[in-house]
């Protein structure tokens, strides 16, 4: 079972702000990485923090499909 990631494992708290990320997309970040089975903090980092960006704007979480 993969845990939650450190607030600064995937946006930077420099960037936090500027980047106007919170909660929401902390928590979709942990969705993101369970359910796509990603890794951090290098390997898909910038995928994840895309992704929980999208989904949280969106108001929709990640679908995964096994083609």
């Amino acid at each position: 079972m993969t845990e939650q990631p450190k607030a600064d494992e995937i946006v930077p708290a420099a960037l936090r702000t500027r980047l106007r990320w919170d909660s929401r997309h902390d928590a979709m970040a942990a969705q993101i990485i369970r359910i796509f089975n990603l890794t951090l903090p290098r390997r898909d980092r910038e995928l994840i923090r895309q992704l929980a960006f999208v989904c949280v704007a969106q108001g929709s979480p990640p679908q995964r499909s096994d083609y």
